[in-house]
């Protein structure tokens, strides 16, 4: 068996796992805060991008605009990513076969690594 679907399978037997997938209320609360993660860093990355095109918090400037954007944007992500990693637990094998979660997880860290090194030095 392939060592990646041998983790996978780990990951979703774990009592942790079967807990989330198992339970009527957990899945959803724990996708709830997935959620509003996203809508916390999408808020940042949104106010960061609209100031650099010049649309928008004009009499801030980027470099202070970034620095007060950071903690919500590193908060959200780890909210996100924990989050996130909750509801992979749940169902690791099905996201193992699906290549929207492949693409995903290549996007989510070339985000990471754009926003925490290109844009962290504005």
């Amino acid at each position: 068996m392939n060592p990646v679907l041998q983790f996978f399978t780990w990951i979703e037997a774990t009592p942790l796992g079967a807990a989330l997938r198992d339970s009527l209320w957990l899945f959803p609360v724990v996708e709830s805060f997935h959620l509003l993660g996203l809508a916390v860093i999408g808020g940042a990355v949104l106010m960061l991008d609209m100031r650099m095109l010049g649309l928008g918090l004009t009499r801030t400037s980027l470099s202070e605009l970034a620095r007060d954007t950071r903690p919500f944007l590193f908060w959200s992500l780890m909210v996100m990513l924990i989050s996130g990693f909750l509801l992979f637990a749940s169902e690791a094998t099905k996201c193992y076969a699906n290549a929207a979660f492949w693409f995903k997880m290549g996007s989510l860290a070339l985000a990471i690594l754009f926003t925490f090194t290109v844009q962290a030095g504005w």
